[in-house]
């Protein structure tokens, strides 16, 4: 029986699929794709695949596996490295780029912002802040 060759996408897919059992944040309810969440710098190898079919990349996913790019080295991401990586399409390496520099920014607004409720914590546990006082008239 004659059988035609694989797709090379679906063996990406059936490597990215052979790998998701490995995924360790699946949470105890099953749910997957808990990495939305977490911080890049956290993500695991596996979460920058989940990440990369989430840009339908999925052709990258067997080299980004094979160099264990975890969340910390892909935030260190420039064209130099991802043309090591095998992202030979200059438009590719552009918009992986560009996500990652979106993800830069969302981090540091996210930053910005448990800094700033973190100020008002303190200041409301120090008892800092405006007080106000009421004095009665007596007209």
């Amino acid at each position: 029986m004659y059988l035609p060759p694989a797709d090379p996408q679906q063996q990406h897919l059936n490597t990215f699929l052979s790998l998701q059992a490995l995924d360790d944040d699946v949470t105890p309810t099953g749910k997957q794709n808990q990495w939305h969440s977490r911080p890049v710098s956290d993500w695991s190898a596996q979460q920058v695949c989940h990440w990369l079919m989430g840009m339908n990349m999925e052709q990258y996913i067997e080299e980004f596996t094979a160099k264990n790019v975890d969340g910390q080295q892909l935030m260190l991401l420039d064209s130099d490295r991802l043309k090591a990586l095998g992202v030979s399409s200059q438009m590719d390496r552009a918009t992986i780029k560009k996500k990652i520099k979106e993800i830069r920014k969302a981090q540091e607004k996210l930053e910005k912002q448990k800094e700033k409720y973190s100020k008002k914590d303190a200041q409301k546990k120090s008892g800092g802040g405006k007080v106000v006082t009421t004095v009665e008239s007596s007209c």
